[in-house]
């Protein structure tokens, strides 16, 4: 699903501005929507941009 989602998303530069997922951090873990627990661990450990404890796909150019 990453990949799917990498592969289909228009890369721009936004230091602030990306694609928001439906992936929250919550107590230290984070969430999906659904309410599945994230295995995958590919999300960067500071926020970018700002604050939040919410997840974002930044594209980079292919």
């Amino acid at each position: 699903e990453q990949e799917f989602v990498s592969n289909h998303s228009v890369y721009y530069y936004d230091p602030i501005f990306g694609y928001w997922l439906g992936l929250q951090q919550i107590n230290r873990i984070w969430i999906w929507v659904d309410g599945q627990e994230d295995n995958l661990g590919y999300w960067m450990q500071q926020p970018y941009g700002g604050s939040g404890a919410f997840a974002m796909l930044i594209p980079r150019p292919n």
